[in-house]
């Protein structure tokens, strides 16, 4: 079974703030729970208003609302020494957005790359690094450059990254938990052999001293390392969707995660969500195969798109144009049509190397 990175692929970027001392955890549009412990829930004013866009949580409710949604994110940044809800937002295509008082300090939108997978503030707020899910590492503003995994074939493709407190250097993980380190950041263990397929590691965080990080999974299990204290969620705070990124709290006592909305996906992205995380862990895996997983790519070898769709084939099911212009869901879902319609020969090199037929 593969592992795979479940990134934002339209929707609003919600906030959780997980402190030491509490818990709350929802999605746009939902119901929001704090507890000051574990064991005594208690409801906070209400539903959060709108249907997405930014929101920090704190044990006396909702902190601050961004307006807007942020259209295919996959990462954030906290800014460092700054209010929760100051951050930056990272999509696929290298575009950097901001919210709160956050600056931009420059991105690689337009620019040839693979699928930007995650973000990571300098301990300055004066810059930060993109990462690639190949292992490349992008620096902007005070950011340093101290390696990266982009000459290296990986098991599984790189799904976060984050800095050290000194800013001379980071920490790279793998969707499979393994854990990669540059510059002053110390090796203190991985979640290799901890995670399951079908609920890859999708981030993360340092402590405030550096000798300790948390490793966070899509379905929200919490592996700490070093310093960092372990934070179980109870029973009562079941996550709604998916974590998709993670950032240490400036004050040092917990955790920002970001979790997906899945509200107003369009037709293709409803149908993604309507198939089992294992389903969608076979085509990304297969794509991985195919195009280690990049979506948009057109080579100029005929086939088009993260499954090398042919013209020809792509047509037939009902795409229109060639398929590295539809989104992953798109691709996804005509692909489940020309699984029907031809079987996993549709694929032949690939499904026999990973095993599907």
């Amino acid at each position: 079974m593969p592992f795979t990175a479940h990134p934002i692929v339209r929707a609003a970027v919600v906030l959780v703030t997980i402190a030491l001392s509490f818990v709350a955890v929802a999605p746009a549009g939902a119901e929001v729970t704090t507890s000051t412990t574990p064991t005594a829930p208690v409801d906070d004013d209400g539903p959060i208003a709108g249907a997405g866009g930014v929101a920090v949580f704190q044990p006396e409710g909702v902190a601050e609302t961004g307006a807007e949604p942020v259209a295919g994110a996959v990462a954030l940044s906290v800014v460092p020494q700054a209010d929760d809800a100051d951050v930056w937002v990272a999509t696929e295509a290298g575009e950097v957005v901001t919210f709160g008082e956050a600056i931009d300090h420059g991105d690689i939108f337009g620019v040839s790359h693979r699928p930007i997978v995650s973000m990571a503030a300098t301990p300055t707020g004066q810059g930060y690094w993109l990462a690639a899910s190949d292992g490349g590492v992008f620096a902007f503003g005070d950011a340093g450059f101290f390696g990266s995994m982009g000459a290296v074939e990986l098991n599984q493709p790189i799904v976060a990254m984050n800095g050290t407190p000194s800013g001379q250097g980071y920490w790279m993980v793998a969707a499979d938990g393994g854990l990669f380190t540059f510059g002053d950041a110390a090796f203190l263990g991985s979640a290799s052999g901890l995670v399951s397929a079908d609920d890859p590691v999708v981030g993360i965080a340092p402590t405030i001293t550096g000798a300790g990080y948390w490793i966070v999974t899509s379905l929200g299990q919490v592996h700490a390392f070093g310093d960092a204290a372990a934070i179980t969620l109870p029973p009562e705070f079941a996550i709604e969707g998916l974590i998709v990124g993670v950032a240490a709290r400036s004050t040092g006592n917990g955790y920002v995660v970001a979790v997906d909305d899945t509200a107003g996906l369009d037709e293709f992205e409803q149908f993604l969500a309507t198939l089992s995380p294992e389903r969608i862990a076979i085509w990304d895996r297969l794509a991985w195969c195919e195009s280690t997983g990049r979506w948009d790519i057109n080579t100029g070898n005929g086939f088009h798109g993260g499954l090398q769709f042919h013209p020809r084939s792509w047509r037939a099911v009902g795409g229109e144009g060639f398929a590295h212009e539809a989104s992953r869901a798109e691709q996804i879902y005509r692909a489940e049509i020309l699984l029907d319609l031809q079987g996993w020969g549709a694929w032949p090199a690939c499904t026999r190397k990973l095993g599907l037929r």
